[in-house]
């Protein structure tokens, strides 16, 4: 078995596709359970750590590596987020410290979303990261391109950044430049068992190539059209792509339901606001009445992105609550959820511990459906990834898998 561990659960969720498309079976747990009956050829854990301190996530890291150590799990990959946002650093020094490895082999890159480290700069589609959507992210804003910067300090780990030709030093972190699949199938052909691999899903795939699996012949495991009935879009994101889909989905008739203004005002001390459970019903209430005369509807933040600490985990609490009343008023077949943050707060309140990849619509959006239900499936992507034009269909509730 191979296990990932990943930052949060949409990274998660985007390397259990992964899997899925070079036909392994792929789990995704939301608290490692090394005890229970899996039968997944990979599974991925959400250690939970994007939104952590430095300390707390080098513990969960370190946690789930010696969970591994002990049941012998065969092989294992670090997930990281693609722009490097989170604890990198942390986790993979304490996921070092636990297997007893030497270095590890970052390359964080994804070519075929424009995403390549050339010159110790990270570029996206051209431009320097600062100079992208991601210097306005509400918790790790990007104020610079280049990564040692953005990595910062590894205590007595060095810290690498190499060209796809170089020599990788015997310790340390060494993070592999990558503009192509040419490159990052280049550093996936150099680990060996002394070393770490990690990285974001392009590189993920190359390592799976690298140790013989290859490409299956289909995306999708037991989901018929039917459970796509009616569905429910939990909009998350604050990106400038989440807030056009907004729009896009209003074009094509689909009512969105915003979060009422007075949540977002969370001045007080203690961080709650008296109005909230009221405004939290009432838009539950909305939802639901949108949903008994259409099929498809969704709730959205729709806001333009805040830096103010703490926010995003609040908002995505706020939507979790409505997501729950309506879904105890009015099931659907399909949730379609935004946003990291927004998808383990669903996960974490309905208390999904364990999830089977089913299909792979796009790299990034998977659908899932949880153990022992049947439904309502749950397709997730992060708040940068674009849907597919296949979900804004009309008649997507009635498109067959392939």
């Amino acid at each position: 078995m191979i296990v990932v561990i990943a930052d949060d659960f949409t990274g998660a969720a985007e390397l259990g596709g992964v899997a899925l498309r070079y036909g392994l079976m792929a789990e995704v747990q939301s608290e490692f359970n090394a005890h229970v009956d899996v039968d997944a050829d990979l599974v991925v854990v959400d250690a939970d750590t994007r939104s952590c301190t430095a300390e707390e996530a080098a513990r969960r890291a370190a946690n789930v590596g010696e969970l591994c150590r002990e049941h012998a799990v065969e092989r294992a990959f670090k997930k990281v987020d693609s722009v490097l946002r989170g604890q990198v650093i942390a986790e993979l020094t304490a996921l070092l410290g636990a297997w007893g490895k030497r270095r590890a082999l970052l390359v964080p890159a994804n070519p075929a979303l424009g995403r390549v480290i050339v010159g110790g700069h990270y570029f996206i589609n051209g431009q320097p990261l600062h100079e992208t959507d991601f210097a306005r992210d509400p918790e790790y804003p990007a104020t610079t391109s280049e990564v040692l910067a953005i990595l910062g300090s590894a205590g007595p780990w060095p810290i690498h950044i190499l060209g796809p030709g170089e020599a990788m030093p015997e310790r340390g972190i060494l993070v592999g430049e990558a503009t192509s699949d040419v490159d990052l199938a280049t550093w996936a052909r150099r680990l060996d068992d002394d070393t770490l691999p990690a990285g974001a899903a392009e590189f993920f795939a190359a390592f799976l190539r690298a140790t013989g699996f290859r490409l299956g012949e289909g995306t999708s495991v037991g989901v018929k059209s039917a459970e796509y009935a009616t569905a429910l879009f939990v909009c998350g994101s604050t990106s400038s792509y989440s807030r056009s889909f907004c729009r896009r989905c209003e074009a094509h008739g689909i009512p969105v339901l915003r979060m009422p203004p007075g949540l977002f005002d969370v001045s007080s001390a203690d961080r709650t606001n008296p109005q909230s459970p009221k405004l939290i019903r009432e838009w539950a209430d909305a939802t639901v009445r949108a949903l008994e005369v259409h099929p498809r509807v969704m709730v959205a933040i729709d806001q333009p992105l805040c830096r103010e600490p703490g926010l995003p985990q609040i908002l995505s609490g706020h939507l979790g609550k409505v997501v729950e009343r309506v879904l105890n008023r009015r099931p659907v077949d399909h949730l379609f959820a935004e946003g990291g943050a927004t998808a383990i707060a669903l996960v974490r309140r309905f208390g999904w511990k364990r999830l089977k990849v089913r299909r792979e619509l796009a790299p990034g959006v998977v659908c899932m459906q949880v153990e022992g239900m049947s439904g309502p499936l749950l397709t997730m992507k992060p708040g940068s990834y674009a849907w597919p034009d296949e979900v804004m269909s009309t008649q997507f509730h009635l498109l067959p898998f392939l």
